[in-house]
């Protein structure tokens, strides 16, 4: 791969050309096959396709997430309305609770009557809001069940025998509520909210302060019953203290879930950190007047009671103002980060946008740049070729297609000195033809003088032609009689070099026999000292016969 990238470097500083790099073969020959503006759009294309697909995720995302924000917002809207009705079924629960343990009360029954037209009115503003959002929240059939059971159950809470089983219904309005609540917070998003401080906020308006209400309103309940029997019961007190345990919890935890969104926007703690000190306070006297007196009381009860009443009521108020407060912020929070996800969108939309509109600019003027140049470059060429050789092309870009527009008019230049001199060339051997032009009529006339010459010299030469065939018949004869001579001279010199042959040889068989008579006569010499040394005399006279006869015969020759 460095080996790549240093080829790349070297192609774009001209060191070495494209072709010699097998890698990029299919692009060339694909490329090669098209015109400039077909590359140029091939090219945007592909560079277009993943540019496309990164902005279509990037979009999709950023969808989601301003879906995931309006899909909150739908929720917290549906959960604002729910909360106006819980707060009536749960006025409406304590009334009917005193209207039951008082056998009948007029006052409670008043305050039965009042509510339920309250709880009228808020259920027909609720049922609107269902039949716009129940679809996407797919609260349809819960709410459905809830407004049946109201219409069927709120005629009969003022007819119907505190001892009948049917009276119950009238008390579970509030916990159909808080199911209601809790199932619009599941289907809207509310529960799954990425945002550190729009999560907490969101928890203690749709979960934690219902409970702490819910527990409040039981609680205050049982302590208005006991207060009319100005006595608590063992099984109440023990219900009690189970509902103010779960309502210090809750409350404990609503506490530490505002600070964490506190901590994570500091921006948010102005608008809620005056009314939640209130309900912290309230809620922590409640406790203590329920730790301190109610508990320590026995089953006898003073006027505690009325007080823990006083401050339950009190404490429910603030929940309710603090929720109140809450949910515009916990809007405010949603509505934020909704406009941040689509500022974003359009941000990106809009650079991106701008950086293709740049990019097809700048590709748009790269090819007319480009093409411009070569169409420019091709006309010259066909001026070239037609002879004019006056033309040069003024486009010089700082770029390839510069540099070889520059070596093109360099070519241009030199063609036309080259041109210039061959003129002058063609002049001077257009003259040097015409001096020679003028030598060859010369030499003309001095030929047909010449010829003339000739013509009489070959007569001449005839005339001695014929005289040296007549020398050459006389040498002949001359040559054969020549011949004849020299034939009797070489006969005679062999019979002479015969003679010669044969007297050297004779000679060379006595010089043989002069010699084999020599070394007899030595060893003639020899056996006479042997014949002396052993005194053979008898065979000295036979051996001297045959020795002068060899003297004899060497003396002869």
């Amino acid at each position: 791969m460095s080996n790549l990238f240093v080829r790349l470097s070297n192609i774009c500083e001209g060191n070495v050309l494209p072709m010699k790099m097998p890698f990029f073969s299919l692009a060339i020959k694909l490329l090669d096959r098209q015109n400039y503006a077909k590359k140029f759009m091939l090219i945007g294309i592909v560079l277009v396709i993943p540019i496309v697909f990164l902005m279509y995720f990037y979009i999709s995302s950023k969808n989601v997430g301003i879906h995931f924000g309006k899909q909150e917002l739908l929720g917290s809207q549906y959960n604002a309305g729910v909360t106006k009705l819980l707060r009536t079924a749960e006025k409406l629960r304590e009334q009917t609770n005193t209207y039951r343990s008082s056998q009948g009360d007029a006052t409670a029954s008043t305050a039965i009557t009042r509510l339920q037209q309250q709880m009228d009115t808020a259920i027909a503003a609720q049922d609107k809001l269902d039949a716009d959002l129940g679809k996407t929240l797919g609260t349809s059939k819960a709410w459905s069940l809830i407004k049946s059971e109201w219409q069927s159950n709120k005629s009969t809470v003022l007819q119907s025998s505190t001892t009948d089983p049917q009276y119950n219904k009238h008390l579970t309005l509030v916990e159909d509520l808080l199911k209601l609540t809790e199932l619009v917070a599941n289907n809207s998003n509310l529960i799954l909210d990425p945002d550190l401080d729009s999560y907490y906020i969101m928890d203690i308006t749709q979960v934690k302060l219902p409970a702490v209400s819910n527990l409040l309103s039981l609680s205050l309940t049982i302590a208005e019953e006991a207060s009319r029997s100005n006595q608590l019961s063992l099984e109440a007190r023990t219900q009690l203290l189970r509902y103010m345990t779960l309502l210090q919890y809750d409350m404990d935890t609503a506490q530490s879930d505002l600070q964490t969104a506190f901590t994570s926007n500091p921006a948010i703690k102005p608008l809620l950190s005056n009314q939640l000190a209130e309900t912290s306070s309230l809620i922590q006297k409640l406790e203590k007047q329920f730790n301190e007196q109610l508990l320590s009381e026995g089953g006898q009860l003073s006027s505690t009671s009325a007080e823990f009443t006083s401050l339950s009521r009190a404490a429910i108020a603030s929940i309710y103002k603090l929720s109140d407060q809450a949910t515009p912020v916990l809007d405010q929070l949603l509505h934020e980060r909704i406009d941040s996800f689509t500022s974003q969108l359009y941000q990106a939309i809009i650079f991106i946008a701008a950086l293709l509109a740049l990019a097809l600019y700048l590709a748009i003027a790269f090819c007319i740049s480009t093409v411009s140049a070569l169409t420019n470059l091709e006309k010259l060429s066909r001026s070239i070729a037609s002879g004019d050789l006056s033309v040069t092309s003024d486009y010089a870009p700082r770029d390839e297609i510069g540099a070889f527009t520059k070596s093109f008019n360099h070519m241009v230049a030199s063609l036309r000195t080259v041109i210039s001199h061959m003129k002058e060339s063609a002049v001077s051997v257009s003259n040097a033809s015409k001096d020679i032009s003028q030598s060859t009529e010369e030499i003309a006339r001095g030929s047909s003088e010449q010829a003339r010459s000739t013509l009489e010299m070959n007569e001449l030469l005839m005339q001695q032609a014929a005289a040296i065939n007549l020398v050459a018949r006389n040498a002949e004869n001359t040559s054969h009689l020549c011949m004849d001579t020299k034939q009797i001279s070489d006969e005679s010199s062999r019979v002479v070099q015969l003679s010669i042959d044969s007297m050297s040889a004779l000679s060379s068989k006595m010089t043989t026999l002069q010699d084999a008579s020599m070394r007899i006569g030595e060893i003639i010499e020899v056996i006479d000292e042997i014949a002396q040394q052993t005194n053979l005399l008898a065979l000295n006279q036979p051996l001297k016969q045959p020795a002068q006869a060899s003297k004899a015969a060497a003396s002869l020759s």
